[in-house]
């Protein structure tokens, strides 16, 4: 068994606003509507992991929302498949198997203010005149001995007035 990369790392993006949840596809964006404004969330995707690697996989998405007035939105992320409250770590599943592996997701790029679980109350407030973006920084660990194949993490944005 080749241990050299895993393929196909991402996690795949619900938009929930308010009692509505619009399903994303790895590849596309995911667009909704929120108390008059348009939150998009851009795919993250991971990409290649070698299992081999020093140091730690990262890369960005972002949420973009745009507002035909000025407002103030709190937005977030659920746990996915899973969360440690404590550590804000989540896991990405194997597709075909009870497999994992960790990762996390970070507000900056410094990457030291961790995106919580929106679910319990920890959020990120962003006031709106016309235009923002939040960007989500995502991370997978190194040293991970995992198998080859896809993993997958399904989160949820959540998005409040």
């Amino acid at each position: 068994m080749s241990r050299r990369g895993v393929r196909g790392l991402g996690a795949s993006v619900f938009v929930y606003a308010r009692a509505l949840v619009f399903a994303a596809m790895a590849s596309t964006a995911t667009e909704a509507q929120v108390n008059g404004c348009t939150v998009m969330v851009a795919p993250l995707s991971f990409g290649t992991y070698d299992v081999s690697a020093a140091s730690a996989l990262v890369t960005t998405s972002k949420v973009d929302i745009r507002c035909t007035s000025a407002t103030t939105l709190t937005i977030g992320f659920d746990g996915g498949n899973a969360l440690s409250s404590a550590t804000a770590t989540r896991q990405l599943r194997h597709v075909n198997g009870s497999d994992s592996m960790s990762y996390a997701l970070y507000q900056d790029a410094t990457l030291t203010a961790a995106w919580g679980n929106a679910m319990i109350g920890t959020g990120r407030t962003v006031a709106v005149a016309n235009a923002a973006s939040a960007f989500i920084y995502g991370v997978v660990p190194a040293a991970q001995d995992v198998r080859f194949g896809e993993y997958r993490d399904s989160l949820s944005v959540v998005v409040m007035p």
